[in-house]
């Protein structure tokens, strides 16, 4: 039985929409804040010399020792609430979402950085502020506004499967669909390799012109058979299009 786990992204290729991520979030004082973290992108090197324009990068966030770097024990906005991100400047709000909150382990969050250049790109995490609630970013798809059509992490324990942008667009799973496994970023899904799918009915926004679309997906067992990983269909009104692993002697390739 071959099993996958997988988060989606669906993003439109079409012309990029620049954004201003620092204009979305809401307007606060960042300054009165009493822990920030620099957070920096060591690796990163954009194809061509080119930027990345208000592009969602996942932060982890971990406990350090209490004092000298990120503790949940700092927060005074619980669970999360007073958990921000900023501009270079320390003091411009991010728009930021959160997959996962975990103060015994790993957390996850989505920024929307408004220029990735290269590994002098520069954020900030803020923490530690009381009487705070977490911004309308968090909920409202607003780490999502660059053409993305639709995002869904698959890490919902139960109920739908719901779309982290703002058309909320929701997949219904069925009984080949496992719940809360572990994935790439998070939680994930686990699909049976036969029956196992998660589904919604057509939209018109899922017909775009072009397209562009993608797949976290690790395979349990390999053989020769296609491995179906996103797929629109056709009923004679729809755009078609899909994501694949096709049988390869030398190793898998993509369609």
């Amino acid at each position: 039985m071959r099993t996958i786990k997988w988060l989606i992204r669906i993003l439109v290729a079409t012309m990029m929409l620049v954004q201003a991520a620092m204009l979305a979030a809401a307007a606060e004082d960042l300054s009165a804040w009493q822990k920030r973290m620099p957070i920096t992108f060591s690796g990163y090197t954009p194809p061509g010399g080119g930027a990345l324009t208000n592009f969602p990068v996942l932060v982890i966030l971990s406990n350090t020792t209490a004092g000298t770097g990120f503790n949940y024990a700092d927060f005074q906005s619980p669970p999360y609430g007073d958990l921000r991100f900023g501009a270079a400047d320390k003091t411009t709000p991010l728009d930021f979402e959160v997959e996962k909150w975990d103060t015994n382990g790993n957390s996850y969050a989505w920024v929307q950085v408004p220029l990735l250049t290269d590994t002098n790109t520069r954020i900030y995490a803020l923490w530690r502020k009381s009487g705070v609630e977490v911004p309308a970013c968090t909920t409202n798809g607003a780490v999502w506004t660059n053409n993305y059509i639709s995002v869904w992490h698959l890490g919902e324990t139960n109920g739908n499967l719901v779309a982290a942008t703002s058309n909320r667009y929701a997949l219904s799973g069925n009984a080949g669909v496992t719940r809360g496994a572990t994935g790439a970023a998070a939680g994930a899904c686990s699909f049976n390799g036969s029956s196992g799918c998660a589904e919604m009915a057509n939209e018109a926004a899922l017909n775009p012109t072009q397209v562009t679309v993608e797949a976290w997906a690790k395979l349990g067992t390999w053989s020769s058979d296609w491995h179906m990983l996103v797929t629109k269909g056709f009923d004679g009104a729809c755009v078609p299009y899909n994501l694949s692993l096709a049988p390869n002697p030398t190793g898998s390739q993509s369609q």
